[in-house]
């Protein structure tokens, strides 16, 4: 196997008679242009959050933007800043919003980055003037419990028809919140608070009623800062034809639109031949043949991630699905990669090492 470390994919080339050419550049140096032939590409690149899918969100919410004057944040932007910094990025608004009104920052979002987000903000910024954190989310906001017992020994109502995977018996398996971010959000669903913080926390589900939607939008219009917390979408590649032009690729709810393999469509509702996705901002959507072999509750609608199930489930589907291709390529190539350099030289192979991206993490699923 041939790895290539410190290297950044410039583009991704689908080849007129089958097959991909890649093209790279090193990371220590953006003039070094490499490229690597392959019958089948499998991406795995993590996923991404765009600050400007706020607008979109609250669009699908029935929801006004917030206003041009309104700061605008990704949740990975927030929990990648120092103590420091991030009182420093807030301080001064709240100062001056103090004597108008509550400071309040709206978080837009249900899952995992979401109420990480919330934990974040209600800890660090209760001594500099937050008052109140607003999570509008689209559905209820859902609890991981192994049982059904466990999780009415907690209070927690359980709709047995759609809650509970058909195969584990755990509740919300696919679409519940686990670890820290549970413990958060049960607190908060129980008394308005953050452990340990005095911000109020409300959540309000938009569109369970015209009241709720009036309440979000209120929140929105008077708020300090909105912040992306609904998830990742694909960190894409650029991806072209032989000729050079785009090939845009379906974008369903939460990720790539792929069959049970992994092979993703392209806009026109064809499949690219040859072409996987793996990991954060994948395809893998539950359909009847994964429920009735994997199982997750049937309330769930989104994209299926975690390391468990991309170790075990999905990992063997992209691995057949590339087998398979790799078993009908039309034309024979090489074993061995080849390498084209453009400055007419080949990387020794022990430089030779596979695009690395930043890891990602995601919550176990099992």
């Amino acid at each position: 196997m041939t790895v290539l470390r410190g290297r950044e994919i410039d583009r991704i080339r689908r080849l007129q008679g089958g097959g991909f050419e890649i093209d790279y550049h090193e990371v220590s140096d953006p003039t070094a242009f490499s490229r690597v032939s392959s019958d089948t590409v499998v991406m795995n690149l993590g996923g991404l959050q765009h600050v400007g899918e706020i607008d979109e969100l609250c669009r699908g919410l029935r929801l006004s933007p917030p206003a041009a004057s309104v700061k605008t944040y990704v949740s990975d932007d927030v929990l990648s800043l120092t103590t420091p910094r991030l009182v420093d990025e807030f301080a001064r608004d709240f100062s001056k919003n103090g004597t108008r009104g509550t400071n309040r920052i709206t978080v837009v979002g249900g899952s995992h980055s979401a109420f990480t987000v919330v934990d974040r903000l209600a800890m660090e910024l209760d001594g500099v003037g937050l008052d109140e954190i607003a999570v509008i989310h689209r559905s209820p906001i859902r609890l991981f419990f192994e049982t059904i017992e466990e999780a009415r020994a907690n209070g927690y109502e359980v709709d047995e028809a759609n809650d509970v995977c058909p195969v584990t018996k755990r509740v919300n398996r696919a679409g519940g919140l686990r670890y820290r971010a549970f413990d958060i959000a049960r607190s908060i669903m129980a008394n308005g608070h953050v452990p340990g913080a005095k911000p109020r926390v409300e959540l309000i589900e938009a569109d369970s009623s015209e009241a709720a939607r009036a309440r979000a939008r209120e929140c929105l219009s008077q708020s300090v800062a909105v912040i992306h917390g609904a998830g990742y979408g694909p960190n894409m590649s650029v991806l072209v034809d032989h000729c050079g032009t785009p090939i845009p690729l379906q974008l369903g709810q939460g990720g790539l639109v792929s069959d049970r393999f992994g092979c993703p469509f392209d806009a026109d509702g064809e499949l690219v031949q040859g072409l996987f996705s793996f990991g954060l901002g994948s395809g893998f959507c539950p359909d009847e043949q994964i429920r009735r072999e994997t199982g997750f509750e049937p309330a769930f609608r989104g994209r299926i991630y975690g390391v468990w199930a991309f170790h075990h489930d999905f990992g063997g589907r992209v691995l057949n699905g590339v087998l398979d291709a790799l078993a009908t390529v039309a034309f024979a190539r090489e074993p061995a990669i080849a390498l084209d350099d453009e400055r007419g030289v080949i990387p020794d192979a022990s430089e030779r090492t596979a695009c690395d991206q930043p890891n990602l993490e995601v919550s176990p699923q099992s």
